[in-house]
């Protein structure tokens, strides 16, 4: 079993956070500025939540 230090563990789940973070704050400016690139962000978010509802209710 190998095991890490709590510091190291911190940084790298840091790290890895990074690119989340900053795909989060890039589609919320996005959808603020409700440019084209919001406009799609929003559809994209639509058609999922509808598909998943849509999947949800019918699969049964």
């Amino acid at each position: 079993m190998i095991t890490i230090g709590f510091l190291l563990f911190a940084i790298a789940s840091t790290i890895g956070k990074i690119p989340a973070l900053l795909i989060e704050a890039y589609s919320v400016y996005q959808v603020t500025q409700f440019e084209w690139q919001g406009k799609i962000i929003l559809s994209l978010a639509a058609v999922y939540m509808l598909y998943s509802i849509w999947r949800r209710t019918f699969q049964k």
